[in-house]
């Protein structure tokens, strides 16, 4: 699970990309973490193939959830008996301009509940294990709407630079704030590594 095995999004560019059709949500400024469902937690981290544990010795057992570049994230017992027995793909977030706080409670080998009672897991993705490298759809009826091509449309403009939104009668509009950036994803998404260009930052 290094930097390689996680999907990251593109910039946006109109003359380039046709995201008509596309899922859009908020990009949040959080910190990724995977849950792998599980099945590692309470293993020893020397003994997970994709685990770093490069400048990390003294964390010895996996909790089950992982940063982007394969470090184990030490969360308290309590937070992680909330997620499910299936791989998940998000953000963990506090909230805005809140990132300092976040990443101090995220670091720590030794979990401060009261820092954690903040954080909650922002889930875009549950990708299946034996499919990471492979095309699939999630089987959540509400991850299945998809943007109507006559739905898109300009609606703000940041320092000269247009952003792409979405019609407010459709799904309303996500960027309330200067500089919040948006996620467009085509659906079903083909999960691959690295940068892509079914996943793009606008």
């Amino acid at each position: 699970m290094k930097d390689e095995y996680v999907q990251l999004a593109q910039v946006y560019r109109p003359e380039k990309h046709f995201i008509a059709g596309w899922l859009m949500s908020e990009k949040l400024d959080g910190i990724r973490f995977l849950w792998d469902g599980g099945v590692t937690r309470g293993m020893r981290v020397d003994s997970i193939p994709w685990a770093n544990t490069a400048k990390d010795k003294s964390i010895r057992y996996a909790s089950g959830l992982w940063s982007r570049y394969g470090k184990t994230i030490t969360a308290p017992g309590w937070w992680l008996d909330q997620l499910p027995d299936v791989p998940l793909d998000g953000e963990g977030w506090t909230k805005r301009d809140d990132r300092q706080s976040l990443v101090s409670a995220v670091k720590k080998h030794t979990p401060v509940d009261e820092q954690w009672r903040k954080v909650t897991y922002k889930v875009f993705d549950s990708p299946a294990p034996e499919q990471w490298l492979k095309s699939r759809t999630i089987n959540n009826q509400h991850c299945k709407m998809t943007i109507p091509p006559h739905a898109i449309k300009w609606y703000y403009d940041h320092g000269g630079k247009k952003g792409i939104g979405l019609n407010v009668h459709v799904f309303g509009r996500f960027n309330t704030q200067p500089g919040v950036l948006e996620l467009a994803a085509q659906w079903p998404l083909p999960m691959m590594t690295s940068d892509i260009e079914n996943e793009i930052r606008v």
